[in-house]
Order: C-alpha cells, then structure tokens, then sequence
C-alpha cells in the first residue's frame, strides 16, 4: 500500500510537472509574441518619428507637389529618390518622391512617363544631374536616414525613461497618500500632513488608536453644491427672477449685470416670459437655499479639519497674522565668504591672484518679481559674481562673494526656478543644497556639484575650480557657508478682521487705487515693510538714500508687486511709465525737444517772395458774386451749377476759443480700430439688451474718458497704457447717477476694465501727442481757431520738401515711419476775380494750438475758406455740439500711393466707422485709366509743340470756356502776362481735363464692379452700393486735384522763367512780369538745312560732331579688322556724299536712304550689326521734324537759394516727431537741369517729382527720339553685342506694330538712351503730329524685310 501510494505522489508529481512545463512553454511563447508586437510597433513608431523628422510626405499626389525644382542636399536629400526608367534603350535616372520610390519597391517598373515633371517626364530628354552626383545625392540620402533613425531611437529610450521614473515617482506619492502622510490631488500635486499618534495627537508615541488617527477615515465630501438659483434682470422696466444655474451666479458681484437675454433656459431668455414663480416663493427659495449651502460648508470644513494640523482651523472673522522680528542679540561670527587666493598660473612657477568680478551680482536686465535667469557659462580663469553649476542634473547659481547657492531647481516639491526671482530665492550652503538636490548620502558637494564652462571642457567639479582659480572656501557645520541660512524670527497674533473690509478677488480691486498706493510706494512717502520693535532695541538712524536711489528701490518693490497679479501687474507698468519720462529727461541732455517746442503766432507768416504770397491771398470779387440778401458781408448759397466752395465764403472775424479756459492743450490718447471692435464686443457682452448705438455712444465717452485718464500723466517716448483706468474712472462717474442706464453703463465698463486687466494685449491706448481737448462746451457752428503758419508760394514749398527728402536719404531714413502733417493749402477759389490760385501753409515750426488738432474718421470739426477783410484765411468750425473732455478732430483727407505708408499710418481716432489709417491709398493708377489711354507722355509732347507752334494765336471759344470752368482767366492771376506758348498749352490741358471729367465716371465704376465681383468671391452676401453718381463725384475730386497741379506747375514756370539773371539779387514774381511775357519756348523746330547739319555736319571743320560721323567711328574698329583698305575706301565714300549734302545736290532723306543700304551691303557680324544701324538710320530718314531743347538762359541750369533744414524736419515720422530740436542740420541747394521747364509741362499731373528730367530721359527711347547709332556695335571687335539675338528682335517689330507710342523696352534690342546730339524727332511722333495712332507700314515692312 505504502509503496503503491509513493508511486501514485510521483506519477502525480511527474504529471503535474509536465503541466508546469507546458504552461511555463506557453507563457514563454506569449512573452516572445508579446515582445515581438512590441518590439514590431517600436520600430513602427520609430519609422514614423524618422519620416516625420525628415519631413517624408506619403501621399504621392502631394509629394509631387511639394518637390522642388531643383534635386535637394543634405537632410533634404532623404525626401527624394531616382528611379532608373525600364524603357528599351533609356535608362535614365529621373528624381521623384520618397513616397513613389517606396511604392515601386519591389518588381515594378518605372518609365520616363510616370514622371510628373514635365521637364524630365520623356525618353528623350535629358537627364537633370550627372550619374556622379546622383550617387552622391542618394549617399547623403542613406547618411540622413541612418542619422535620423538613431535620434529616433535615442529620443524614444528617453522618454521610456522619463516615463518610467514618473511612474515609479507616482507609486511612491499613492504609497504616502495610503499611510496619511500627504494628501494627493487630482493634478499630481500633493500636500503634506502632519504626523499623528496612535492617540491621534502629534508626536506621541503611546496610546490607542484615536479617533483622528492616521488610520481613522475622514468624513465623506459632500461633493459640489449644484443647486439652482434665483437671479434677477436688471434690465429697465423688468425686474423678474429667473431660475438659473448656481455656478451661473456664482461669484458675481454687485457690479455684474444680468438680464433675461442672458439665460441659456431660451423658454425664458426675454423680458417678455412671465416669471416662474411669485416674488414670496422665490424670497422663501433663496432663505431655504442659504440654510443648505450653510450646511454644506459645514461638510466641507468637517472634510478638510480632518487633514489640517493641530491649530490651523480658526473661528469665523479671526484670521493669523505673522510678522519679522528684528532680532536684536549679538550677531554671531559669520562664516568666511570665499576668499581668491594665490594660486600657481598653470604651466609656471609663479602666483598669479585671480579677483571676483566688479560690478552687481543681478543683471541690470532683470527686473525683481520675474524669475532669475541663469547665469552665463563660466569662462576659463575668470571667477565672475554668479557661476553656473547644477548638482544631480538641477540647475543653480554660486554666489563666491556670499559662498551661497541659489537653486534653479524645477522639481515638482520645490519649484525653485519659480520663485528665484522672490527677493534672494532660495538659498543653500553647499552640502545643504547637495541634500536637497537629492544627493544626501554623498554629503561631499565639492565632488558631486559641476560648473558648467566654455571652452573644451564644458563642465568641472566645483572642488577642481575652486582650486583652479584659487578660491579658499571655509566650511563650515552643514558644508559650504555655514550650512543653511538662519531661519529668521517670525511672531504671530491673532487679530479680528471685520467683513466689511474683507477684500474681494483680487483682480476686481480698482487699478486706480492701486496706481496711487503704487505711486506713494515709488516717490518713497509710503513704507514696504511692517516693522516691530522689540525690548532693548536701539534705534537706529537709517541709511540716507538719494532721491535715485530711492526712485530705484520704488521701481523693484513695483517690479514685485508685479509678480502677485494681472491687476497689480497693470497698475505696476502703469505707474513706472509714468514715471519714464524723469530718466529721459536726463539722457537727452543734447536738447532734444518734444512737439512743444514752437513760435505762438498770431498772424500769417510770409516765406520767400512776400509779395506774391500777399497777392495770391488777396480776396477780389467777381462782378456777379452772390451776396447774400440781408449781409453783403456773406455770402449766398447758390445752386448755379458750380462745384462746392466755388464762391469765396465772406465773414466777419471771430474771436478764438481761449486756450486753458474753453479749450484744453494736451497729451492726447487713442486707440486702434482693432481695440474698439474688441472692446465694444465686450460691452455689448453685458448690455444685449441695448442697441449698437447705445454701445457705440459708451465707447465715444470712454474715449473722451481715455484723454481726461491719462492726459495728466506725463508718459515716457511712445508709451502705450492699458483702457481698464479709464474705463474705471467712466464706471465711478456713471454709478453716482440714478438711472438705471447709466448704472447698466458702468457695469459693463466694469467687465471692460477686468478684460483689460486679464488681457492686456487687446486693450491697448496708444499716445498721439499733443491734441487739443474741449474745456467748456462748444456748439455746433462756432468757430474754433484760424489755422496759422508760414505762408510758402508752391515752387518755394516744392524747394523746401525736396531739400528735406534729401536730406533724409543721405542720411538713410526714408520710409522710416508714417508721415506727420503740419501743412494745408490756402487754395483761392476759381470764383475769385483773379482765379485759381494756391499757397501753402506750414504750421510746424509757428503756429497756433490749431496746428495740434488730431485727425479723425468721425470729425467735430470742419476746415473752411473764409475771405477775411481782404484776405483768405483758413478757419475751423464745429460741426455738432461738442461736451467738455471731447478732444476736438476733424478729417486730414490725406491721400498717398505709398501701400507702406498707409500700413504704419494707423489711425487712432477709435471711430466707429474708423477706415483704419489716417492716409487714404490711391495707388499708381488711381482715376487714371482716361490719362493712360488718351494722355501718354507722346500726347503731352506732341501738346507742347503744338501749343509752340500756335503760340501767336488767341485761344479758342473751347479752351477759354475749361480754363473758365477750372478758375483760369486768360490775363489775371497766374495767367498774368503769361507767354502765348504756355497759354495755348494750359488750355489744351483744360480742354483735356474737361474730356477726362466726362469719360471718367464710367472707367471709375467698371473698377468698381470689378472690385465687387472679387470680394463675393470671399462673401456672396456683399452688396454693391457704389452708383454712377459716386463716380461723378470722384471724377469732380480728380479735377480738383488735376487744377492744384496746373496752378503748381504754373508757380514753378513762372519762378523759373523770371529768375535772376549774371548773379543778379532775385527780384520777386511780380515784378519780373515782364520778363515772364518775353520768355522763349523751351524747344526750336529745326529748319531742314539744320537737321541735315546734324547728320552731314555743316562743314569740313564739323564733321567730327555729326551722327554720321559717330557711326563711323562705333564701326570702324569692326572694319578696320575685317578689311582695312575697303573701310577707308568706304568712309571716303561717305565724307563725298557729306559735300554733295551741303552743297544741295541731296537731300537729307535721299542721303540717309543711300547710307542706310550702304551698310547694307557691309558684311555682318555678332558684334557689328549693320542691319540694326540701318534700321535706326531708316527711321531717321522718314522722319519730318526735328526738336531741339531751347539753348535761351532761362531754360540752362539754375542753383536756388539755399534751403535751411531743420532736425525735426528731418525727423517728422510718427507720435513725437517734433522732437528733433530746431537745430538746423543741412543748407541743400536745389540744382535745375536744362530742360527742367519742359520736363515740368510734360509731367504737369505729377508735380511731386523732384527731378521731372529724369522720367522724361528714361521714357523717351524710340518713341520721341532715337537712340545713339553706335549702340548696334560692339566696344570691341570679336565681342558679341549684347541682347541682339532674334528673341529681341522679334520683341522690338513687335513693339513697333502694337505699341509705338511706348518707349522701346530693354528686352527688345541693344538700344541705348544716350542721345549726344539732344534731337527730338520720329516717324512715331510725327504720325502724332498728324493725328494718327500707328506708325506707317511702309516704314514698318521695311524694317521687317531688311533687319535682323
């Protein structure tokens, strides 16, 4: 029996054994499968980082899309691969996508045609790179693969790191939180508990267990109080109670706003719903609730007591106050700081002292209240204020002057980083700081914490470095300075704190009380710290601080307060900006001025010509001038066909508003259309039930709020404030009213004021400058003040803009900034007696508090021309009703064809319907499609020789009635004593500017739909509202514009033409007119025999000066190479037909006919194209007539005066610009070119240029004259001529045929714009002449068949 059970135990035991073993088989097989999955995803994941990194797009389509031009290098090379084409014959390398490589990996082919570029997707095309450099490309493919597979592999066993220490980490903090010594948060974080007894007291150790004890359980949380409330609508003549959600209302305070429109419940979102329940049932709820959420509270105090140490728990209304305790006992001996001390220089038997560094152990970037940076890596030999170190991979700073260190540590429990910049931060001694970095064992920090250095070594133990720079460190008990800081004495108290002065959230304090608290705190009259004394403490005098030093205390204790919250942060910067302009003050000791620095001025100032400056202002009434019926001192609107301000406007002078008193001169502010959008957003948020106006009326006081805020701040350059101070300031006004409006008002400004706070980014005020505010109300229709400055004639200010631009560039500031205005024009009305006329009137250096006025979408104010006792003066008026703290505006209506600068002339006004700029973009073809087409530059040159021609001539009915309907009168104002050829041209401009008045309006509204058509693209709901009438409009604003440009031209001529003569003193205009009647046409119509002396010369003793001679000499160093001999046989040729020319036997086109097929018959090389210098001497033949510039004094070179530039000319960009200083930094003398007249007639639309000549020159090849012969040859023979090919060739016939009358284009031949012998002259221009639009197609076939 015995023996039969052991065999039955060991055939158990066998089986059961095979059991384990099949077991343990399968197991080992599922770990293997198991692994293989993982170790198959990890490659996977790898895969997909690698493709990721390297930037390997999947998608074919868009990996074709993607592929650039050119094969990629490097790291990009892995992107692309090269397939060899399959075809029979082919196989060329073609680069395609990673993506299509992989896919054809394998069996399949690749053909040429699979390709998707079609510069390479044939057979017969080339292969794009060599063979060598595909190999090198596909190497630094598989080297960029490799590279980037590894750091796959590295980034991915880092993070399986760090995940596996945050796991093991989090075990650890659950073990804790299991046995009661911390308490764990959902978000990781952890609080620790104090230690409890078995008898549930601290620190005992006998007992029984107690009913607090670590193993007792706490009471259960209640859990969130979830209730509905009761709120009531705020909204007037409402009242009712809604239901909502308790979180809804939770937190609100006296100064949210809630109205009906507001509940999510839509059954009762309108004040229209009847209320749920009655007024005692919801007074009944809310008693009820109170009860409930009292004994909830009650819960949640139960809960947490159980996890408070002994003590924490305080009575309702007692709170604990801790404060320093100044110690009074003898100090003890402080540890030694370390010492530099002689070390041996390495590699000599010397001692060499290295010192600390000088200077303060905190950068002067740092401001106190933000976390420390760390500091700069240590270079060799050199022992600076703070040493970068770390110890057990956490960050920290040495102070060697303290022999301290100052932890940087991010670990979870500390957090130091965070705080390094409270005060000192934390603060370790050596073996202190080694213990908290987690190195407690060592207790050796010397041999564990590592410096880290430039050079070849990066990182050193701080015991080597020590004796490396001959540092001598005293330790002391703990290691390193005396081991941690004394814990300063601290005692607490309890005191009573009653509700009522319980503060609120902190971000709900106002920023106006805290910008004064903060104020006192930076002028030094209010104390940072408490301060107790204690028995025995003597008295000690305090260090005297200078009034800097104490301004810079003030500035960090800001810098601190900073750090609390977003409310005391604003209110911090708030203050220090304030403050900024005290340390700018200081710094611009050379002089600099702000915008203040002007000449007050009560009168016109007249600049250079006096007297013309006095006439051109003077007032002369027509004949038929309509008076009003009951004043001839006004006068009457008329509806007489005649644009607006056509009459001169009559009245009386007014008194001005008096400066401090009515009106207020002050630092103004505003914002960008961007913050009102946002911040009307926000109130609208809190009034839903007001209208957009009701809103839009809110934010116009806020804006005037905005200027009463901070126009008493003195603000640093460019400062930039936040909106929430004034949008306090306007809540505290409106919630002293009693109407239910004005309350709901300030509760929004309230929201508005805590978004401002919470983001500070969308509620910026920016400063404008000086502007002026209303003081005393003002009603619509008075007159403000008279707009005063320097009265400059247009060729004057023309001078003057043009030296400063100069000077500008020398000095590298153009499109620096936007453009400041300080200037308006005193245009004289066309119903004057005399006409049109205009002066300028600059107010940036003498004026009046008129010249500070700041632009605005939605103007108060209007600009008017009223004739004054004789005189045109240019006044403001109001236009509504104005209240006292509105800043007074009106429109610039600036316009500029500059994109640049319309961006950065961003407009302040905060206007509703704010256009975003105070400059309007008209762009290069603005209005111009009739000038385009109609008055090219070959129409205005063909005007001016016809008016030449008709000069004698009176004008036509045609021409005097558009000079009339412009404000032009033949023989009065600028037309006085004009010359007959400059009048005939003026009134062939007038004559034009009445068919572009015409034909305009339709151009300007087929722009417009276009337009349309493209914004319905991006909104089909746009509607078209711009209508012919519009256009008509716009067109009528063009005429104005072209007649300023007329009467500026005419200004600049006539300066021009009566100018002083053999250094004679300059006279004014008016007393030159006579000479301005007698003036020369700025070109001569030469006479057949002078043309010919041209191309000929006159004589033996000139041909050298000749065009035909000019192509002799381009040619002949061609010739002379091929056949010396033929070539002087060839030119004495020539010189015999220059004789019979002279002597009459030829005429000068049978001569150009004759030379033209001479060159011919010469042979034809790259470099001497004989075929295009025939071209040029054809078209020379079938020219008619020929111009010259006129050779009269009045049109050479002319220097002006000199013209004094200032520095805040210069300067004038932007808020601020006047503070350059009037120191004057340039004297610039304007030189006029010859032709410079006739440059300014045939430019007389565009009278900004500073140089005319230079647009005309570049815009007259082919078209007006032609270019120089010996530009179809080479400089030297075997030179191939540039850009002579059949492409330009082709290019320029082509030109000829459909566009004559533009200038001949670089890219259509070697055409020059030299033009030595100054003609004006073609077949193109006299086929103008003639009224024609085409060149002659005789001409052209000829061109055609015989060049090129």
């Amino acid at each position: 029996g015995a023996s039969g059970r052991a065999l039955r135990d060991r055939a158990t035991l066998k089986h059961t054994s095979r059991q384990q073993e099949i077991i343990l088989q399968s197991i080992r097989a599922t770990e293997q499968t198991i692994g293989a999955i993982k170790r198959a995803s990890l490659s996977e994941e790898i895969e997909r980082r690698r493709e990721t990194a390297l930037g390997i797009v999947r998608d074919i389509d868009a990996a074709w899309k993607a592929m650039p031009a050119v094969p990629e290098r490097g790291a990009g090379a892995a992107r692309e691969c090269f397939l060899q084409c399959d075809a029979a014959g082919c196989g060329k390398w073609r680069r395609a996508p990673r993506a299509m490589g992989d896919a054809l990996a394998g069996d399949a082919k690749f053909y040429c045609k699979d390709g998707r570029d079609g510069r390479f997707n044939r057979c017969e095309m080339a292969q794009e790179v060599g063979d060598d450099e595909v190999d090198s490309i596909l190497d630094e493919s598989v080297a960029a693969d490799a590279e980037a597979r590894e750091r796959c592999k590295r980034d991915i066993s880092n993070e399986r790191g760090r995940m596996y220490q945050k796991r093991k980490r989090l075990l650890e903090l659950e073990r804790r939180h299991d046995i009661g010594e911390i308490e764990l948060q959902e978000d990781g974080t952890y609080v620790t508990l104090a230690k409890r007894g078995k008898n549930g007291k601290n620190g005992k150790r006998h007992g029984n267990n107690g009913v607090g004890g670590l193993g007792s359980k706490a009471p259960p949380h209640p859990g969130p109080f979830d209730e509905f409330a009761w709120v009531q609508c705020e909204a007037e003549g409402c009242g009712k109670w809604r239901k909502v959600k308790h979180a809804a209302v939770e937190g609100m305070s006296v100064r949210d706003r809630w109205v009906c429109c507001m509940n999510e419940d839509k059954e009762h979102s309108t004040c229209k719903t009847p209320q749920e329940m009655s007024d005692e049932d919801v007074d009944k709820f809310k008693v009820d609730q109170e009860r409930r959420m009292i004994l909830h509270q009650k819960q949640l105090q139960e809960h947490y007591a159980h996890f408070a140490p002994r003590g924490a728990k305080l009575p309702e209304g007692l709170i604990r106050v801790t404060v320093p305790v100044q110690d009074t006992t003898p100090p003890e001996a402080e540890p030694p700081a370390a010492v530099p001390v002689a070390a041996p220089a390495p590699g000599t038997a010397e001692t060499t002292r290295i010192s600390i560094d000088d200077g303060p152990e905190d950068s002067p970037m740092w401001v106190p209240g933000i976390p420390r940076p760390m500091a700069p890596l240590v270079t060799p030999n050199t022992i600076p204020v703070q040493v970068a170190v770390s110890c057990n991979g956490h960050a920290g700073v040495y102070l060697p002057r303290r022999n301290l260190f100052r932890c940087h540590c991010e670990q979870p429990e500390h957090m130091c980083a965070s705080v390094s910049g409270d005060g000192d931060g934390r603060l370790f001694g050596g073996s202190v700081w080694e213990a908290h970095c987690g190195k407690a064992s060592t207790r050796k920090y010397k041999a564990s914490v590592k410096v880290h250095m430039n050079g070849p070594n990066p990182q050193m133990f701080i015991g080597r470095w020590f004796d490396r720079v001959g540092l001598k460190v005293a330790d002391a008990k703990g290691g390193g300075g005396g081991g941690k800081p004394k814990k300063p004495k601290v005692k607490s108290f309890i005191m009573e704190l009653e509700e009522a002065i319980l503060p609120g959230p902190i971000n709900q304090l106002s920023l106006r009380n805290l910008m004064t608290i903060f104020g006192f705190i930076l002028d030094g009259s209010a104390v940072g710290e408490v301060k107790v004394k204690t028995e025995g403490e003597e008295k000690k005098k305090p260090k005297a601080l200078t009034a800097n030093e104490r301004r810079e205390e003030g500035a960090k204790e800001l810098g601190r307060f900073a750090s609390v919250c977003k409310a005391w942060k604003q209110a911090s910067l708030t203050v220090l900006k304030t403050a900024g302009v005290a340390k700018a003050e200081k710094k611009n000791f050379d002089g600099t001025a702000l915008r203040t620095q002007f000449t007050v001025i009560t009168e016109y100032v007249d600049r250079k010509d006096e007297k013309e400056c006095q006439i051109e202002r003077s007032v002369t009434l027509a004949d038929n001038h309509p008076f009003d019926k009951k004043s001839k001192m006004k006068t009457a609107h008329v509806d007489d066909g005649t644009p607006p301000g056509w009459w001169p406007s009559l009245g009386v002078k007014a008194e001005r508003k008096k400066l401090v008193t009515e009106v207020i001169e002050q630092e103004t502010y505003g914002v960008d259309f961007v913050t009102g959008r946002d911040a009307t957003e926000t109130l609208k948020r809190v009034l839903p039930d007001y209208s957009e106006d009701d809103v839009w009326g809110l934010y116009k006081q806020l804006l005037a709020q905005v200027n009463e805020s901070y126009g008493a701040m003195t603000p640093d350059t460019l400062a930039t404030q936040n909106l929430a101070v004034a949008a306090e300031d306007l809540a505290v006004k409106l919630e002293r009213k009693a109407d239910a409006k004005s309350l709901a008002f300030s509760k929004a400004l309230w929201k508005l004021a805590a978004a401002a706070i919470e983001t500070p980014e969308y509620y910026y005020v920016h400063r404008k400058g000086f502007g002026v505010v209303c003081n005393q109300p003002i009603k619509k229709g008075e007159f403000l003040i008279d707009f005063l400055g320097e009265i400059y004639p247009p060729w004057a200010w023309a001078e003057k803009q043009d030296a400063i631009r100069q000077v500008q560039k020398a000095r590298g500031l153009r499109d620096r900034g936007p453009p400041e205005f300080y200037n308006m024009q005193i245009e004289r009305p066309g119903g004057d007696a005399e006409g049109y006329s205009v002066l300028f009137c600059d107010a940036m250096h003498e004026n009046n508090y008129a010249g500070r006025l700041s632009h605005t979408c939605d103007p108060n104010v209007e600009v008017n021309l009223k004739a004054i006792n004789g005189k045109y003066e240019i006044h403001f008026i109001t236009t509504r009703d104005i209240a006292p703290g509105e800043e007074l505006a009106y429109n610039y209506h600036s316009c500029t064809d500059n994109m640049k600068e319309v961006e950065m002339a961003f407009c302040l006004c905060g206007a509703r319907m704010c256009r975003g700029s105070y400059l309007n973009f008209v762009g290069e073809d603005h209005h111009s499609q009739v000038l385009e087409s109609k008055h090219k530059l070959i129409d205005r040159q063909v005007m001016s020789f016809k008016a030449i021609d008709k000069a004698a001539d009176p004008l036509t009915s045609k021409q005097e009635r558009s000079l009339a309907a412009v404000g032009f009168y033949p023989g009065k104002g600028l037309l006085r004593n004009c010359p007959g050829w400059l009048l005939q041209f003026v009134g062939d401009v007038a004559v034009y500017m009445d068919t572009e008045l015409n034909e305009l309006p339709k151009h300007i509204l087929a722009a417009a739909k276009k337009e349309h058509a493209k914004l319905l693209e991006k909104n089909p709901q746009a509607e078209f509202s711009y209508t012919e009438k519009f256009a008509k409009i716009d067109a009528l604003a063009m005429r104005e514009n072209r007649t300023q440009c007329v009467a500026i031209m005419l200004s600049k001529l006539r300066r021009l033409l009566t100018r002083a003569r053999d250094d004679g003193p300059q006279k004014s205009v008016y007393e030159c007119m006579d000479v301005f009647e007698k003036s020369a046409p700025p070109y001569v119509t030469l006479t057949e025999a002078e043309i010919a002396a041209h191309f000929w010369g006159s004589g033996p003793e000139n041909f050298e000066k000749s065009i035909v001679c000019g192509l002799i000499r381009a040619m002949g160093p061609h010739e002379r190479k091929n056949d010396a001999d033929k070539f002087i046989k060839w030119t004495s040729m020539v010189e015999s037909v220059a004789v019979e020319v002279r002597k009459g036997k030829m005429t000068r086109k049978e001569s150009l006919l004759w030379l033209r097929d001479e060159l011919k018959k010469l042979k034809q090389t790259d470099g001497a194209r004989h075929d295009l210098a025939a071209g040029l001497i054809h078209l020379y033949a079938e020219t008619n007539r020929f111009w010259q510039p006129s050779s009269a004094p009045e049109h050479q070179v002319y220097k002006s005066d000199k013209v004094a530039v200032r520095e805040d000319e210069v300067n004038a960009w932007g808020v601020g610009a006047g503070g350059g200083g009037d120191k004057i930094v340039a004297r610039v003398e304007k030189t006029y070119r010859p032709g410079f007249s006739a440059a300014t007639m045939l430019q007389w639309h565009k009278q900004e240029m500073a140089d005319p000549t230079q647009y005309i020159t570049a815009n007259r090849r082919g078209n007006l004259s032609m270019p120089d012969i010996a530009c179809c040859y080479s400089s030297r023979p075997g030179q191939p001529l540039a850009r002579s090919s059949d492409r330009e060739h082709e290019t320029w016939l082509a030109h000829l045929q459909s566009w004559p009358e533009e200038p001949w284009p670089q890219s259509s031949g070697p055409w020059g714009v030299a033009n030595s012998q100054k003609l004006i002259g073609s077949p193109v221009l006299d086929a103008w002449m003639k009224g024609q639009r085409s060149i002659p197609a005789k001409c052209l076939a000829w061109l055609k068949t015989n060049t090129g």
